[in-house]
Order: C-alpha cells, then structure tokens, then sequence
C-alpha cells in the first residue's frame, strides 16, 4: 500500500463514493467538496452511498490501512441511498484524524467507525445527518457512532475512540446524536 492524498477536488454526483480507499499506508482527504453522492445496490434491495469509505483488510479491502489517516476540513453532503453515510472508516488499523469536516443530508450515520485497531480521533465536526429520506425503511440518523455496529461480524473496536468537540444535530426520530458502542476491552470517550 502507498500514502495518498486526495486535496482540494470537487466531486458532483459520483456513484457509491467520491473518496474509496481500501489499502493504504497513510493518507490525507482534506478540503474537497462532496455531494449528491448515487447508491448502488447494496442489499435486500437497498443502496449505499458514502461520501469517503475507508476499508481496511479486516472488513473486505485490498489490504491494511496503517499509518496516519487525516479526513479535515471536507464538504459532505446529500448521499442518494437507504444506506447513506458521510464518512464510513471500517476495519482501520490506522491512526484515523476526522477533524472539521462539514457533513449533512447523510440520511442513516454521518460518521461511522467501527472494526477498527487504530486510535480514533472525532473532532470539531459539523454533522447535520438530516430527516428520514426513505420512510418505511429504517434509518438510524445517527450523527456519530463509533464500535460494533454488525455484532459478532467483525471484531470489536480494541483502542480508544476520542470524540470532541463535535456539533451533531439529528431531525430523524430514530436518531442517536452520538453512539458509541463499546465493549469492555474497547471504549469510546
């Protein structure tokens, strides 16, 4: 795997993600504009649609994500699918930074990160996930959730989460501002 960044790029309309990292040795998404991102099919007829997804081995990628993972200072807004998610970091071995990331119109999480091994900083974040987009199709809404989420799929979160700072607003009645999941060997501050 190689260190990349991905800096300063407008992305209008991409399909399933604008940013899909699935192996890397550091990396730095920083200062891009991301919307009206299109599901693609994803399960029991749903569709997903991600405005970064990083996924390391352990969750299905190409191979481990390790070193410094930096997500600052991105635009994300407006995911077109049941399964919409503004950032989706799952299966990191990585020190992952999320930090003053602007993040809205997500309909089921803004911010997710689970079956990671890497210390997880969430910081000075705006995440407005919005309404339920789909009524009749569960969508959590959740701003912020951090641990299992699949249980018994993928191993459990085993450094710290660190989440601070944070401005999370949810207009969806199934919605959680901030969920972090933990088991005892895990925990999310």
């Amino acid at each position: 795997p190689v260190r990349s960044a991905v800096k300063n790029i407008h992305f209008d309309g991409p399909r399933a993600s604008a940013v899909f990292l699935t192996a890397s040795s550091g990396a730095e998404i920083s200062g891009n504009v991301i919307h009206d991102v299109v599901g693609f099919p994803w399960f029991e007829n749903l569709r997903k649609a991600t405005g970064v997804w990083i996924l390391g081995l352990p969750a299905g990628g190409d191979g481990p994500v390790t070193g410094t993972v930096t997500i600052s200072g991105n635009t994300i807004a407006d995911m077109h699918a049941e399964d919409g998610i503004g950032l989706a970091l799952v299966g990191f071995e990585a020190r992952m930074r999320v930090i003053g990331n602007d993040i809205r119109g997500t309909n089921f999480i803004g911010i997710l990160a689970f079956a990671h091994e890497g210390r997880t900083w969430i910081q000075d974040n705006n995440v407005i996930p919005g309404p339920e987009i789909f009524p009749g199709i569960y969508s959590a809404g959740n701003g912020i959730q951090v641990g299992p989420v699949f249980d018994g799929m993928f191993k459990d979160p085993v450094l710290p989460a660190f989440i601070h700072n944070n401005r999370v607003a949810c207009a969806n009645v199934n919605a959680d501002g901030i969920a972090p999941a933990s088991d005892p060997g895990s925990s999310a501050i």
